[in-house]
């Protein structure tokens, strides 16, 4: 099965021609866009959105995959938006639609057709607000509608030889904080030395 939802991934990508890929470093996000690099080459560029809630050593890892493969990579380095300042329970929606905003203007700039993401199939069943915000901003999701799940991601991404195949999921450092607190940048520090410290 696998195989057949990998070849209308192929096709997908054919089909857009030029798009910026949304680029985390996870594993989603990684075996997407080492399959557009494939697939479109020069057509595409990885971005990945540099924030105060973003681990570095997400940012690290994203630098090292794109120069492993020789893929164009841009980071793009973000303010806190204000709308998430205060941690909102529809915290996801409003930081998905303002940091893909930004994608889509980097897009337009630079004169890429779309803005693709990492949304596999199993991220329907999860309760997942930025979706909403996605959809609204017809940002494409192609491992979603190849209907590819987190499975047949990684089987698939083991079987091409990508060494984040079994890399664990990273959520932002926003999530370690109860709704409705005002995040201030040292707590965020704080929240990450003391997860580098656990992965150590």
């Amino acid at each position: 099965m696998p195989d057949t939802k990998s070849l209308k991934l192929n096709s997908i990508l054919k089909e857009l021609k030029s798009f910026v890929v949304a680029f985390s470093g996870g594993v989603d996000s990684s075996f997407l866009l080492h399959r557009a690099h494939i697939i479109r080459k020069s057509g595409i560029i990885a971005v990945t959105i540099r924030t105060p809630y973003i681990p570095a050593i997400e940012i690290d890892q994203a630098i090292e995959f794109t120069e492993s493969f020789g893929i164009r990579h841009k980071i793009l380095d973000i303010p806190f938006p204000d709308t998430i300042i205060a941690n909102p329970i529809d915290r996801c929606y409003l930081c998905k639609k303002a940091l893909f905003a930004e994608l889509l203007a980097f897009a337009k700039e630079n004169r890429f057709k779309f803005v693709i993401d990492g949304t596999n199939n199993d991220d329907t069943n999860d309760f997942r607000p930025g979706m909403k915000a996605l959809k609204e901003l017809g940002i494409r999701s192609p491992l979603l509608e190849a209907g590819l799940t987190k499975n047949d991601i990684r089987e698939l991404s083991k079987s091409e030889g990508l060494y984040i195949w079994d890399k664990p999921a990273m959520a932002c450092l926003l999530t370690r904080i109860p709704y409705d607190t005002e995040v201030k940048e040292e707590m965020l520090g704080m929240i990450e030395q003391a997860e580098n410290m656990l992965f150590e």
